[in-house]
């Protein structure tokens, strides 16, 4: 059932259709999880493939840091489970080599890794940031419609008016720049990613959500799979703490995966048969306009 979940899922997630580096990204993370999530849930592990992915999604986006404390708990996890094993380092080393060889002149020039940047255009003094900042101030006035930005000589315009400080350089700054929107944001943008959520992957995020209060009920919630599906929903609280005009789904798509793995594995809803027939029905809405989809495109 989750195979065909999945084929649905990818579907209605353009991030997989088009030839981008978020394809690369979420594929390896999500494989990285998944290892990690059949050495809880069944000792089963191959740590030369976990590393080596993890790897690659390392090389392949600064949004890696979004997932960082998940992938921390997931190393702790490998750790713990003493499922490290040093035979098995020739594939990650040569990964990690090449990688590092590929990025040496972004390296040597900017002392960076070579990550997609969004650049202000030639003249432009604002940042990605400030953009995206006014653009969420304009939309709360209802000045701007949702998921829509302000020009860039708008930002600059802005800037030049109101001084250099009046809006956050850069993306960390933004969760600190004005506690109180942070916050008023965080609940909206945990609202949508909900709904978004609930979108693509049926009920399973919200029954996912009261299977965690269950154990939190039976004092379960420091068993190791618990923590684990627990860490999965952080990058989604993460997302929500960005001042961010306008959620993206497919940045979330590594935990709506595992979580959906997590829920056809375990059989959540053994015993709940009106439950299921729910999320059957919107799944099977799910599947059509996953249909629909493919026919529109053709």
């Amino acid at each position: 059932m989750f195979i065909f979940f999945l084929i649905g899922f990818m579907g209605m997630t353009p991030t997989f259709s088009i030839g981008t580096n978020d394809a690369l990204f979420f594929t390896c993370l999500t494989i990285f999880f998944s290892e990690v999530y059949h050495l809880v849930f069944k000792k089963q592990f191959n740590f030369s493939l976990a590393v080596s992915v993890l790897i690659i999604a390392l090389f392949t986006r600064s949004l890696i840091l979004v997932y960082l404390p998940t992938i921390i708990f997931a190393l702790f996890i490998i750790y713990k489970n003493r499922a490290f094993y040093k035979k098995n380092i020739i594939l990650p080393s040569i990964t990690f080599i090449v990688l590092i060889v590929l990025n040496t002149p972004s390296i040597l020039h900017s002392h960076k890794l070579s990550y997609d940047s969004k650049p202000s255009p030639e003249g432009i003094t604002s940042t990605w940031a400030q953009r995206q900042y006014l653009s969420q101030l304009y939309q709360n006035k209802n000045q701007l419609p949702k998921g829509e930005w302000v020009s860039w000589e708008e930002v600059d315009v802005y800037l030049k008016d109101n001084g250099k400080d009046s809006l956050p350089e850069g993306i960390a700054e933004t969760v600190f720049f004005d506690i109180n929107l942070t916050i008023n944001e965080f609940f909206k943008d945990l609202l949508e990613s909900f709904l978004k959520g609930f979108r693509e992957t049926s009920f399973i995020l919200p029954i996912v959500l009261v299977y965690i209060l269950k154990q939190i009920k039976e004092k379960k919630i420091l068993d190791t799979n618990v923590l684990f599906i627990c860490s999965l929903f952080v990058p989604i609280l993460i997302i929500a703490f960005i001042i961010i005009n306008s959620i993206e789904t497919r940045w979330l798509t590594s935990s709506f995966v595992i979580l959906s793995l997590f829920y056809f594995d375990s059989n959540i809803l053994k015993n709940s048969k009106w439950l299921q027939t729910i999320v059957i029905g919107v799944f099977s809405l799910f599947c059509y306009f996953f249909l629909y989809r493919i026919i529109a495109w053709n």
